[in-house]
């Protein structure tokens, strides 16, 4: 395509000097026959007709006089008429030596006196302005381009887009660092965030054969391998030029990179203050410190509101370690969380899984936690080893809802008492036991429950669904 144009380029350079003799010479005799005054209509004044004949005779020296048609107003065509409107002989070449518009002022100096009366001179003025506005299009036509101007569009439209089909950048390890903005061939100047110094790789490919270069150095193949000499501002500059073998098939691309560290890794310094929590409770950071080692090898201490922590909540019994973060990396702090698995919806219900859930639930209730409407859930069988008191005290009864069957489950679990402990649930309002079995070689006390209080008010009851006091089971007193 580009030998093509550049044929096609010749030929016009060749033939342009004389296609642009011709339209000159086509031009000059379209400005001499255009030379002509504008008609001026027939109701001159035979007084205006006379001073007209006056300021012909009186045209100086040099100057071509008019011929006799120059008498009729209505008649003078291809003269140089000594009005004001006679200007456009300017048009006329410079072989001509015609300077009319010199001798209008004087001309019309001399007449003054003999033209009719101003109402009249109004009168004849008027046809050869709208002569004048008829002359003249509505718009004016566009500048004609010269061939060159015609030819540099050209190639404008040739090289649209650029001359790049694709171009990346990458670090020694082949990972990809992003342009920005993203490549696009009508774009020539992008700039690069590089994390760390070291090698990187330009890769190239041009739309066509092309020479390239980059920071001067000619290119054997599409890739430049380099080191980045980076300013005291961590800065460093790429200029790829690209030359064709036509003279005007060139484009050039600058890269600015700039040299911006990324964090590498992290390191705890210092553990927190706290690392042991109630189940509920948040990740508290106090004296929390630690390292970041960047790409470049350098270290910084981030400040606790820079790094970020997960979960960033209440901690559950679940958790057994916090994330910290900085950037991209992480690291962890070991932390116990003494609690119970869930959340206590229905859906979700708290699991007791050991005895110590059983206890952590009765430290739980007699600390006055509310459980209305808190779900509880056994998930296998429990045996208490330890000396039972029983779930909740005198002022602060159970009052939520337990089920020793799982959610999907046919299976009903089992809670063994010690001998000689107390029933299951020392105080118990309002709450809900069901699907539970419970067996104890020596309850003193009953089984389940001690008290009842229903006291406050007798709308106010325990429910019992499908719980057994199993075979084998002795109580100090009969019932639950």
């Amino acid at each position: 395509m580009r030998r093509w144009f550049a044929g096609f380029l010749a030929a016009l350079i060749l033939i342009g000097p004389v296609l642009s003799l011709g339209a000159g010479a086509a031009e000059i005799g379209h400005s001499l026959d255009s030379a002509a005054v504008p008609e001026t209509t027939a109701e001159t004044t035979e007084a205006s007709t006379e001073a007209t004949v006056e300021a012909i005779l009186s045209v100086p020296e040099g100057v071509t006089a008019p011929t006799e048609k120059t008498a009729d107003p209505t008649e003078t065509a291809g003269t140089t008429a000594p009005t004001t409107e006679t200007t456009s002989v300017e048009a006329v070449p410079p072989t001509v030596g015609t300077t009319p518009t010199q001798t209008v002022p004087e001309t019309v100096a001399e007449t003054e006196p003999e033209t009719p009366p101003a109402a009249e001179a109004t009168e004849t003025q008027s046809p050869t302005e709208e002569t004048t506005e008829e002359t003249q299009p509505a718009e004016e036509e566009p500048p004609k381009k010269s061939l060159w101007e015609t030819i540099q569009a050209f190639l404008g439209l040739m090289e649209e887009g650029g001359t790049l089909e694709s171009m990346s950048l990458s670090d020694a390890q082949g990972n990809t660092l992003a342009l920005t903005p993203e490549f696009q061939p009508n774009c020539h100047t992008y700039g690069v965030q590089v994390p760390a110094d070291g090698e990187l790789t330009l890769t190239i490919v041009p739309g066509t054969d092309y020479q390239i270069s980059v920071n001067g150095t000619v290119l054997e193949e599409n890739q430049y391998t380099f080191t980045p000499q980076w300013d005291s501002q961590n800065l460093y500059q790429l200029e790829l030029e690209l030359s064709g073998k036509d003279p005007h098939e060139e484009d050039s691309y600058t890269l600015s990179l700039v040299l911006t560290p990324t964090a590498q890794s992290i390191e705890i310094t210092q553990l927190p203050e706290k690392t042991e929590y109630q189940s509920g409770e948040a990740f508290d950071p106090t004296g929390l410190e630690v390292k970041v080692t960047l790409t470049d090898g350098t270290t910084l201490v981030p400040k606790i509101e820079e790094l970020t922590f997960s979960p960033s909540g209440e901690l559950t019994a679940a958790d057994t370690a916090v994330t910290v973060q900085y950037e991209d990396v992480t690291a962890q702090i070991e932390v116990q969380v003494s609690g119970l698995k869930g959340t206590g919806t229905k859906n979700d219900p708290y699991l007791l899984e050991t005895q110590e859930d059983l206890f952590l639930l009765d430290e739980w209730v007699t600390a006055g936690e509310d459980q209305k409407g808190v779900y509880f859930q056994l998930t296998q069988d429990i045996e208490i080893t330890e000396a039972w008191d029983g779930i909740g005290d005198e002022e602060h009864p159970f009052s939520g809802d337990l089920s020793g069957k799982p959610k999907g489950s046919n299976t009903i679990y089992q809670i063994t008492i010690p001998e000689g402990g107390k029933a299951l649930f020392s105080r118990t309002r309002e709450a809900t036991i069901r699907n539970l079995k419970v067996y104890g070689p020596r309850i003193e006390d009953y089984g389940l429950v001690s008290h009842y209080v229903v006291d406050y008010d007798t709308k106010l009851y325990v429910k019992f669904q499908n719980v057994t006091l199993v075979s084998g089971t002795k109580t100090l007193y009969s019932g639950f």
